[in-house]
């Protein structure tokens, strides 16, 4: 997973979720920042997911399946966005 410090690293974590569309998220990314927070948020509640987890948290506890519901709904916010930007 990558650093949750590093600029880059949400983008790089969504272009694992979306093969073949790095130059779109990239663009995306460059032009709006309402999509960089998108992509911010999903790195963010991802690295909190993997430390619930490895912290010991059951698989079906509350916060995980908070936490797997939330990276869900990011990743169809980041899906329309990207679906939007590709038809202008």
């Amino acid at each position: 997973m990558a650093d949750v410090n590093d600029i880059d690293a949400p983008l790089s974590e969504v272009a694992r979720e979306f093969p073949g569309q790095r130059a779109r998220i990239e663009a995306l990314a460059a032009a709006s920042e309402e999509f960089r927070m998108l992509c911010e948020d999903y790195i963010l509640s991802a690295v909190t997911l993997r430390r619930l987890l490895e912290s010991g948290y059951a698989v079906d506890s509350a916060w995980v399946r908070d936490y797997r519901e939330a990276l869900a709904g990011l990743l169809r916010e980041i899906s329309a966005a990207l679906a939007a930007a590709s038809t202008h």
